[in-house]
This record gives structure tokens, sequence and C-alpha cells, in this order.
């Protein structure tokens, strides 16, 4: 009770921080720009760069693992292909956990649950990893399996949170071409390894 407890606090803290950074992204982006609105659809992803079609099948594969999880059909083959779905299946298993989520069912959400766990901590890219926060427990409710969805969503938190500070430590290095430091002021530029400061134009002799 007291570990699921602190996973609670943790994730609320986090997700604070999760939450501020959403929004400042926000605002940086333009209305109606591709940045202002994460998209499942969006291929300049991985995850979502599906058809619709593709999507219709991963949900289909899906929903025969449900029914041959919960002893409705002998279908095994359904838990080789769920196995084999790669990140570019996030969005469908999303879909998938939230619907077994509101059955009484637990296998099926427990399987998901680490089949989607394990796809998260590999996730590069920040509008996925938004993309999963906002839709993870949409229309679920109450539910004996809210503490998994909650655990994912701590996944994605601390996921993000390694991401970041990766990227700071590699700017803050030079070692990334072109990479701009988010808490340096608007304009400047990550140093050179040896780069000596210059002085600020209008003041050289």
């Amino acid at each position: 009770m007291i570990r699921w407890l602190s996973a609670i606090l943790i994730g609320a803290v986090l997700g604070g921080s999760l939450i501020a950074q959403d929004e400042s992204a926000g605002k940086s982006a333009a209305p109606g720009s591709s940045q202002s609105k994460a998209s499942p659809n969006d291929r300049s992803t991985r995850p979502g760069s599906l058809t619709p079609e593709e999507e219709e099948r991963l949900d289909a594969i899906i929903e025969r693992f449900i029914r041959y999880d919960t002893g409705l059909s002998r279908d095994h083959k359904s838990r080789e292909e769920l196995d084999a779905m790669g990140p570019e299946a996030i969005p469908a298993l999303i879909r998938g956990i939230n619907r077994a989520a509101r059955m009484s069912h637990s296998c099926p959400v427990s399987v998901l649950h680490r089949k989607l766990k394990s796809l998260l901590r590999r996730v590069d890219d920040e509008r996925t990893l938004r993309f999963a926060y906002d839709n993870l427990g949409s229309g679920v409710g109450r539910s004996p399996h809210n503490s998994l969805l909650h655990d994912l969503k701590l996944t994605i938190v601390l996921r993000r949170r390694e991401l970041d500070e990766t990227r700071r430590a590699a700017a803050s290095k030079g070692q990334v071409p072109g990479a701009a430091d988010p808490f340096a002021p608007a304009g400047l530029r990550p140093k050179s390894p040896g780069e000596q400061p210059q002085p600020p134009e209008g003041s050289r002799p």
C-alpha cells in the first residue's frame, strides 16, 4: 500500500513537470502548426506512421488477443502477433489496454501493460510520449486496473526526463551540432570545446 501511494505521489510531482513542459511547447508552436497538437497519425514519427487500414489490422489483432486471453477463443497465434509488435503499434496498444481496462478480466490488461511499458521505455520521440500520456486511461473511469495505467504514465514521465537530461548534457558538451541549451538566453548557441567567449558587438577595438 505504501509503495503504491509513493508511486502515485511521484507521478503527481513529475506529472506537474510534464504538464508545464507541454504548456511551454504549446505556446512556442504556432496555432494550426504540426507542432501544436500531437497526432497518432503523424508520419514524422515511428509510432503512428501507419495508414488507417494498418491501424485497423493492429486493432483486430489486439481484439483477437483479448478474446483469446479471456477464454473466448483458442486463437493462440494472436499472442505471437502481439509479441511481435513494434513501436508503431503504440496507439493501437493504448486503445487496446483502455478497452481491456473497462472489462472485469485482469489477464489481458497485465499483458498489454508489460508490452506497452517495454516499448515506451525505448521511445525517443517527444510527441509520441505526449500522445501516450494524454490517451492512456481515456474513457476508463474508475477501474481495478487504474494502478497499471498510472504506472505507464509514470514510465512516460521518467522517459521524458531521461531524454531531456541526455539532450542537455550533450548540448552542454557541444556534442550535438546546432543544439541549443534550453536554459540559455534566446539566440545563443553552445560553445565548442575550448572556444573562448567573444566580446559583444560594438565593444571590439
